[in-house]
């Protein structure tokens, strides 16, 4: 798995869900989201040291 399509598959996720609600209710809801999202991110986090030659390594660095 490419590492950004991992980081796109919330926000799709997240579009599909509030697609089918009034601009009011969906402007909540990306509120509601996006306050959420940082405290899930870190929680969800999985942090781990490795080699500097790593395909992993390589690919998170160029992903961002």
């Amino acid at each position: 798995m490419v590492v950004g399509d991992f980081d796109r598959r919330p926000d799709v996720l997240m579009e599909d869900l509030i697609a089918p609600l009034t601009p009011h209710r969906r402007g909540h809801s990306i509120e509601a989201l996006a306050t959420a999202d940082l405290p899930i991110r870190t929680a969800t986090l999985d942090l781990r040291e490795i080699p500097q030659g790593d395909p992993l390594a390589h690919e998170a660095l160029t992903a961002h």
